[in-house]
């Protein structure tokens, strides 16, 4: 019950779960269900373009901690940290419309930079602003709201690019990340959470 008071709390706390709750269905259903298949099914590209795209998409990520990761103090810690995930939406919105597997690689490491950013600011924040005593039952309540939807959201994406294609259902995940960063921006205590 201490968890849920501490979020009850934080308004930037419990609104992030909730709003992650449903991204991380669009984003995982997309990295893991769908980037496969465009990799490999859809372009045929050989298996080590895809490994590329991964490791680019991690390389970003490593860039985005190396730049971002040592910072002591945050400012427009909210407009940095969904501005990551929109980057990352963004990248992830374009991606069906190339076909050039270079490009297609450096949009993943876009992706995996704006992802870090979101990860780096969401970590130090709770690590910030959550009391000791209650971070272990926050960040279970965190974990909970992030996670616990993935496995029914995989079955879902999976169903939906049989039904609608894969390109189609890359740009409406993509499509609905970008529009549910536009909603949270819209409330200020995430807009002006520092």
């Amino acid at each position: 019950m201490e968890g849920v008071l501490v979020l009850k709390s934080h308004p930037w706390l419990w609104i992030t779960i909730l709003v992650f709750s449903f991204i991380n269905i669009c984003y995982a259903g997309i990295i893991v269900v769908l980037i496969p298949w465009l990799f490999n099914v859809h372009h045929h590209f050989e298996a080590y373009v895809y490994g590329l795209g991964m490791a680019f998409s991690g390389g970003g990520a490593i860039i985005a901690a190396v730049i971002f990761g040592g910072k002591e103090r945050w400012h427009k810690r909210g407009l940095l940290a969904y501005g990551g995930v929109l980057m990352s939406g963004i990248a992830l919105l374009i991606m069906p419309f190339i076909s050039w597997a270079p490009a297609l690689i450096f949009l993943m490491a876009i992706e995996g930079f704006g992802m870090m950013i979101f990860g780096l600011i969401w970590e130090t924040s709770l690590q910030e602003f959550v009391p000791e005593e209650a971070f272990g039952r926050v960040a279970s309540l965190d974990m909970l709201g992030s996670f616990a939807l993935l496995p029914l959201g995989y079955v879902v994406v999976g169903w939906l690019a049989t039904v609608i294609g894969g390109e189609i259902t890359i740009i409406t995940l993509a499509s609905l990340v970008i529009l549910t960063i536009g909603i949270a921006l819209s409330v200020q205590s995430i807009r002006r959470f520092n």
